[in-house]
């Protein structure tokens, strides 16, 4: 009987399981418009690095789009959206004085599913975007047109930084975006980390610092607003503030022996 017990259990877990990610596919494949879209300039920020979209070379046409730390502020990491039809956008870069939109996949150059800056004259399907609901306040998946496919943070196959398509079955947190509005650059996701908890936040003068995962930082470095370095620190449990300004700060860990070990954090310094 016991052992009978234990076999529904588990056959209800699998079944709970089941309808969790299929509520999640659902979310997943609804087309939506995040407010003021179209109105406000935008940085692109993954949730899985922490990281934002921007060009390598932002006058130059066929550049694969890649990631940067999120303290980077530049006209090179920001976006506008221009609506096509509902729910589909052009995506503009403002460093290219809307010149050039990312496009992925569709033709022979982008067979590796890259994303590139291209000509703003280019408005085919591949340079249409759709952000799909993840049931996550703020955050999205975006959806190539032409591909059906989604950005991603990386590439299962390759080791790079740089932007790139997968699948739409893909629904871990590398498929996921969070737009920060330019000169505000606060996201939630920067608040928390899962690999590392800092407190009391906001600070007065001395940031405690847990590493969780006992991962292995070597340095930290703060950032004020503006992406301009004010500190730099070798990783500790404990970094004082207390010649810092009143203001909002951005600390990012760093690893030197693992470049994919990188974490930012927002701190409010009182």
């Amino acid at each position: 009987m016991k052992k009978k017990l234990q076999i529904k259990s588990m056959l209800l877990l699998t079944l709970s399981f089941t309808c969790f990610i299929n509520i999640q596919d659902a979310f997943s494949q609804t087309a939506v418009t995040p407010p003021d879209l179209t109105t406000k300039n935008w940085h692109i920020q993954n949730v899985s690095t922490g990281e934002r979209m921007i060009a390598i070379k932002c006058d130059g046409i066929g550049n694969d789009v890649k990631l940067v730390a999120s303290t980077e502020v530049g006209e090179c990491a920001q976006y506008q959206f221009i609506e096509e039809s509902p729910n589909v956008f052009y995506m503009i870069n403002r460093q290219t004085t809307a010149g050039h939109i990312p496009k992925g996949g569709c033709s022979s150059p982008d067979v590796d599913q890259k994303i590139r800056q291209v000509s703003g004259g280019n408005t085919g399907s591949c340079a249409r975007w759709i952000f799909k609901d993840s049931n996550v306040t703020g955050q999205y998946r975006i959806e190539s047109v032409g591909q059906g496919t989604w950005m991603s943070s990386s590439d299962p196959n390759i080791s790079s930084t740089k932007v790139r398509l997968v699948p739409n079955t893909v629904i871990d947190d590398t498929t996921l975006w969070e737009l920060v509005e330019e000169g505000v650059g606060l996201s939630t996701s920067l608040n928390q980390s899962k690999t590392l908890k800092v407190y009391p936040n906001p600070v007065n003068d001395i940031l405690n610092i847990d590493n969780i995962k006992g991962s292995n930082f070597s340095s930290i470095k703060v950032y004020d607003l503006l992406g301009k370095e004010v500190m730099d620190k070798p990783f500790n449990r404990r970094l004082n503030l207390s010649k810092l300004k009143t203001g909002f700060y951005f600390l990012r860990f760093s690893s030197d022996t693992d470049n994919n070990l990188n974490q930012v954090i927002k701190i409010n310094k009182l």
